[in-house]
C-alpha cells in the first residue's frame, strides 16, 4: 500500500510519521501554495490535467524507492 497525499504541512507530517511507523508506502505531492488552476474550478476540488502532469512528473521522482530493482 503506498499514500499519496497532498495535505497541507503539518497533516502530511502527521501522515508521513504514521506510514512510517506502519510500514506504509508514503508519497508527497507539492502543488504549490496557489493550486486553484490545478483544480477543475471552486466547486469541484478534484485535479485537473495539469495537475495530474505535475503530480504524475513527481511521483515518477519518487516511485522508484519502492519498484523492485530489474
Amino acid at each position: 500500500m503506498i499514500v499519496l497525499s497532498d495535505l497541507p504541512p503539518d497533516a502530511t507530517n502527521e501522515m508521513r510519521d504514521f506510514c512510517e511507523k506502519n510500514d506504509i508506502g508514503f508519497l508527497d505531492i507539492e502543488l504549490g501554495a496557489d493550486f486553484g488552476p490545478l483544480r477543475f474550478g471552486s466547486e469541484d476540488p478534484h485535479w485537473n490535467l495539469r495537475a495530474q502532469a505535475t503530480i504524475a512528473a513527481q511521483l515518477g521522482s519518487q516511485l522508484g524507492k519502492y519498484l523492485p530493482d530489474w
